[in-house]
């Protein structure tokens, strides 16, 4: 059931794009490529009656079917962002409720990513307009959520560097490990890790590479010898678009699929679950076009018997804080990748607060999470009703 409609923050005023820097604590690499660095942008919207900020859930380079921060940034500026103006005039100058943002645009990647940052801000305005943290919103009465931690690929290297970052993610408070892994590189380090707790909740992520085109005869076999470790899930073995092939694979081996870059729309994980291609699913907001289509595959999954997650994208405080809350949904079965933004980033532009007694701290003041610090953030487009929309360069907000 989708949470009630909030109603509207008054006349638009203007919509921003801002940007702010960060790091990664180290380097990421997944079977398929390595995040290093981790470039952020926010969409602000200011109205008569409310502000609102949202963060734009993509990295640097694009992947797949996921594209880059800039191309992203791009469809902002020339489609979304004049579209929004567009419609507000229609409405007297009123800013379009959250609820009606995914009726602006189309099913490209870019404006699912683009709809998610929009919605996200102009729920952060209603939500304090209103009073609410995201978690009342939704319903939520518990104050905190078990989160998840993220151990990279080291292909060339023995597994006592994956054990390590194993251990100091277990010592940071998380109650899952998900292991990054690809042909040659699979058994070992998650057996490796399963030694180190045999408790803990473990599962393996490997960026669609065992799919049988890639003509490996050897991974259907590393794949059965994952059976004797429990994992809770082996994330999207195969090519997102390989439905079928997820559907046979789930019947061969014990372990469970799941599925991420499958679930890139509604209708998306609607097939997925047509074709049980999958035990579980990985549900990311931003690659689904915001909070309220999630929330619909959240539903849909539950009905189907689906365990579900949500993912993330090495977030700051504001987008991680929204991740939490949906994490804490009953439907969310399995731990969600949620923890603050403290444990991967050299700096946290949002300040988001870290674990407490092995769970993450939900946000519970009004909006959707904490705005990004003025020192850490710098002006990088804005469009103000009346005027022309301006870029701004480094040097104009220094």
């Amino acid at each position: 059931m989708l949470p009630v409609a909030l109603s509207g923050v008054g006349k638009l005023q203007s919509v921003e794009l801002w940007e702010a820097q960060t790091e990664l604590q180290a380097s990421i690499e997944t079977a398929t490529r390595q995040h290093a660095k981790k470039p952020v942008l926010y969409v602000r919207v200011l109205a008569d009656d409310a502000e609102g900020w949202g963060e734009v859930g993509a990295l640097e380079d694009a992947s797949g079917r996921d594209p880059s921060l800039d191309q992203v940034r791009r469809v902002l500026e020339d489609k979304w962002i004049p579209t929004l103006g567009a419609a507000a005039r229609s409405r007297g100058g009123r800013t379009i409720e959250s609820h009606t943002v995914s009726l602006l645009g189309g099913s490209d990647p870019r404006d699912l990513v683009a709809c998610a940052a929009i919605e996200m801000a102009i729920l952060d305005a209603e939500l304090r307009s209103h009073s609410l943290s995201v978690s009342a919103w939704l319903g939520q009465e518990t104050r905190q959520v078990a989160f998840g931690g993220l151990v990279g690929l080291r292909r060339d290297s023995s597994t006592n560097i994956e054990v390590e970052q194993a251990a100091r993610l277990l010592e940071s408070g998380a109650s899952r490990i998900r292991v990054k892994v690809a042909p040659g590189h699979c058994v070992e380090p998650l057996a490796a890790i399963r030694s180190l707790d045999s408790g803990v909740a473990l599962h393996g992520d490997a960026n669609e590479s065992f799919d049988p085109s890639f003509g490996n005869p050897a991974s259907l076999d590393e794949l059965h010898a994952l059976d004797t470790l429990e994992l809770t899930c082996l994330e999207q073995p195969y090519l997102a678009s390989n439905l079928t092939g997820s559907a046979t694979l789930c019947k061969e081996i014990k372990t469970p699929v799941c599925l991420d870059e499958s679930i890139s729309s509604l209708r998306a994980a609607r097939d997925a679950i047509r074709y049980e291609a999958a035990q579980a699913l990985c549900l990311k907001p931003s690659r689904l076009g915001g909070v309220r289509v999630a929330l619909g595959v959240l539903s849909q999954a539950e009905e189907a018997g689906l365990a579900c997650f949500f993912g993330g994208l090495f977030e700051t405080g504001l987008g991680r804080a929204l991740l939490g809350s949906l994490a804490a949904l009953p439907a969310a079965t399995l731990i969600s990748d949620v923890g603050a933004p403290s444990l991967y980033l050299t700096e946290d532009p949002c300040a988001l607060a870290g674990p407490l007694d092995r769970a993450q701290p939900l946000y519970l003041e009004p909006g959707v999470g904490p705005w990004p610090q003025e020192a850490y953030r710098r002006l990088a487009y804005s469009w103000t009703v009346g005027d022309s929309p301006r870029t701004y360069d480094r040097s104009d907000t220094l």
